[in-house]
């Protein structure tokens, strides 16, 4: 007799809800532990890139330091670091047209990279003192006092002389290298020589011709020009007086109760001559006109006066002061001296701090050729 095998449809269903059951969770669990791989993968990719951005970081954050540090100002070239499974790649180039130096730098973690390049700003190393010159500082007078708020170098003395002189200084340096205090104007002509008159002209011509001509006044003579501040400037960078030879080409700059000098101003005067300057009896706080020029640097002034400028002068900058309260805020630099000249006065010579950020004025950024201290980070970007 055969023997007959019923099978329960109840059963039947169940064995099949059980297959597929157990089919679904081994999908499941084929995809979790997929994606739970994956996502360790993921993890660990993205701890090595952040530790690759920090190294990249570390190394722009080691190449400015170094170059802080006194002597290496003028750094370029590479600098490489290992730190047991990371590194960084640090290179350091100049560009001196712009005035900036470039910082690339890439981290580097168990295969992973990221690079960070950044932008320098270079400012001329005069911009950093109240005072420079390569001679001295001569200071003459009766009854009279001033203080240098600041830095001041001089490659050669302070040398006071007069009755009842009092002078102070933050910090003077004396015997800099001339190298540190002197201003000269790079090779414009390609003869291999640089701060020759010539090189003086075509740097300004130069100078002028990158901006927009709205922005300029340029007048070619070998006379004396006046200038009387007045709404006319307003949006003016740079006011070009050029003579032929050296020496020629002078100004005088004016100030009385009818002059007028918008708020927000920001102008440098620059003449093949020299410059006479008569201090205005006030100026709004924000605005700032320089003078830059081949001869020598006139200022003068009685009772209150303020104002705020960069001052560079070929020759000798000379101050007079009489019966004055006097405020200058800038920086300045004689190739020749520096003289103060004062009667019955209390002058106060102020740096400005924003040169040191990058606050140059118009016209002058490209001084920093070959004479140069770090500013501020002006561009950052990842790569």
């Amino acid at each position: 007799m055969k023997k007959q095998f019923i099978i329960n449809s109840q059963s039947g269903m169940a064995l099949v809800t059980v297959t597929i059951f157990t089919f679904v969770l081994l999908v499941l669990g084929t995809t979790f532990l997929t994606l739970a791989t994956s996502e360790r993968v993921l993890t660990s990719e993205e701890v090595q890139r952040a530790q690759a951005f920090y190294l990249a970081e570390a190394g722009i954050e080691k190449a400015i330091a170094f170059m802080k540090v006194a002597g290496n100002e003028y750094f370029v070239g590479a600098i490489n670091e290992n730190f047991g499974d990371g590194s960084y790649s640090v290179t350091v180039s100049d560009d001196l047209l712009r005035a900036v130096k470039i910082i690339a730098s890439t981290g580097i973690f168990q295969g992973e990279q990221k690079t960070i390049t950044v932008e320098v700003q270079l400012v001329p190393a005069f911009f950093r003192n109240t005072f420079t010159s390569p001679g001295d500082l001569l200071f003459f007078g009766i009854f009279a006092a001033a203080h240098a708020h600041g830095t001041t170098w001089l490659s050669g003395e302070y040398d006071p002389s007069g009755w009842f002189l009092d002078m102070q200084f933050d910090e003077l340096v004396e015997g800099v290298d001339p190298n540190q205090t002197t201003l000269r104007f790079p090779d414009m002509n390609g003869n291999s020589i640089v701060n020759e008159f010539s090189d003086f002209v075509l740097f300004f011509q130069n100078e002028v011709q990158q901006l927009d001509p709205s922005e300029v006044i340029w007048i070619q003579t070998d006379g004396t020009v006046d200038i009387w501040p007045r709404r006319d400037y307003t949006g003016k960078k740079i006011i070009f007086v050029e003579g032929s030879a050296p020496g020629t080409g002078n100004v005088n700059i004016w100030f009385d109760s009818g002059s007028w000098w918008e708020s927000g101003q920001d102008v440098t005067v620059v003449s093949t001559g020299g410059v006479t300057y008569i201090q205005p009896l006030q100026n709004p706080s924000d605005n700032r006109l320089s003078v830059i020029c081949w001869d020598d640097f006139i200022e003068g002034a009685i009772l209150y006066s303020a104002h705020r400028s960069v001052i560079g002068t070929q020759g000798t900058a000379d101050f007079y002061y009489l019966l004055s309260l006097t405020q200058v805020t800038g920086s300045i630099f004689a190739n020749e001296q520096i003289e103060i000249q004062e009667a019955v006065v209390l002058v106060d010579f102020y740096h400005d701090d924003t040169l040191n950020h990058g606050n140059i004025p118009p016209g002058l950024r490209p001084l920093c050729t070959n004479n140069y201290f770090l500013g501020d980070i002006v561009s950052w970007a990842e790569g």
